[in-house]
């Protein structure tokens, strides 16, 4: 578990566009992910994804990904929802391997669509022989996907950690969205990223909207977009016996 929660480590300088996991709440060999896809015939669509590591990895067979029941895709099986992994990654190799490039690759069936070695042997047909017909059934999938992430189902899942959505109330979401929108007219998104903190290569390390030490959506000041020095931490009092 150690070794894919340091993979985990590693994926949050990869900026996958649109892309968010966390693992699960029980268990680091569980991901839950999101990912929403803004071009190619599944643009508009939320798609839900799960990863399941093996217990010996990296030492093991790649990972599973499964997919949401409702994804029509040459690479998705049908009735278990499973991912087209292991012809992309024949043999999983910890030292040439990383999780970050079988999330790169599951991000990029959206808009790279191989029917190579398909799993859903009906949608890879009408893909080489009827495009529009294809193109029409996966913005269908797309919106049922994107709908179906506010479905109650979801909310009976137990973990902690499963990513959950809701409606948008305007009393609880409405301050939240002027205070971004007013940002972003305010700040070009150039010169926020010039303002941004680095990573050691140089490249920034994205943009926060939240104040160091708080968990307060908004809660930064729009003239504060650099470095913020971080919070002293205070030892806690020693108990006495």
């Amino acid at each position: 578990e150690s070794t894919a929660f340091a993979c985990r480590n590693t994926l949050c300088d990869r900026l996958i566009p649109g892309l968010y996991v966390i693992p699960s709440a029980n268990s680091c060999l569980t991901w839950y992910g999101v990912m929403f896809i803004r071009s190619g015939p599944y643009s508009g669509g939320v798609f839900r994804l799960t990863m399941e590591i093996p217990e010996d990895f990296p030492n093991s067979l790649p990972p599973k990904v499964f997919m949401d029941p409702g994804l029509y895709h040459p690479a998705v099986h049908p009735s278990t929802h499973e991912l087209n992994v292991h012809d992309v990654f024949p043999r999983w190799s910890r030292t040439a391997n990383r999780l970050w490039q079988v999330l790169e690759y599951t991000h990029s069936i959206f808009q790279q669509i191989s029917i190579k070695f398909p799993l859903n042997k009906d949608a890879a047909e009408l893909y080489e022989t009827n495009k529009d017909e294809f193109n029409k059934k996966a913005s269908e999938c797309a919106d049922k996907c994107a709908a179906d992430t506010l479905s109650s189902v979801y909310h009976d899942i137990s973990d902690a950690h499963f990513i959950r959505f809701s409606p948008f109330e305007e009393s609880v979401h409405s301050s939240a969205l002027a205070a971004l929108l007013t940002s972003t007219r305010n700040t070009s998104m150039k010169e926020q990223a010039a303002a941004a903190p680095q990573r050691g290569d140089g490249r920034p390390l994205g943009l926060s909207w939240v104040q160091m030490g708080s968990i307060k959506p908004c809660s930064r000041p729009e003239t504060s977009l650099g470095p913020q020095p971080r919070p002293v931490k205070h030892k806690p009092p020693s108990s006495s016996s």
